[in-house]
């Protein structure tokens, strides 16, 4: 059994475990660190041949925030995964997926 099947649930129980001891929620920055971090992990991140950076992490974030949006505005993840999956071509539907769930278990947890 792979790793990344358990991906999904060691994203959730990472962020579950900042909130529980006590992350600082007041400093923005934290929840984005957690998110580049988990992308980190997932060779998802800005050293990736998936994405450009020239903001660094923050373009990144922007994507996450993007995909929550959409998912806020009642798209599925299937439709979200849809829309992002044309920022990077190359990256496989399980990737942008993976993407997603990093960035709702960060930054929009209703969404999981």
């Amino acid at each position: 059994m792979s790793m990344h099947r358990f991906a999904p649930a060691v994203t959730l129980g990472l962020v579950c475990l900042g909130i529980v001891t006590g992350a600082n929620e007041a400093r923005a920055d934290s929840r984005d660190d957690t998110f580049y971090d988990l992308l980190t992990m997932e060779d998802l991140d800005c050293e990736s041949k998936y994405f450009s950076c020239p903001r660094g992490p923050a373009n990144l974030v922007g994507i996450a925030q993007a995909a929550c949006g959409e998912m806020m505005r009642g798209a599925s993840k299937s439709e979200t995964v849809a829309k992002l999956g044309d920022i990077k071509l190359s990256m496989s539907r399980k990737q942008v997926l993976t993407f997603i769930n990093i960035s709702a278990a960060v930054y929009c947890p209703l969404y999981l």
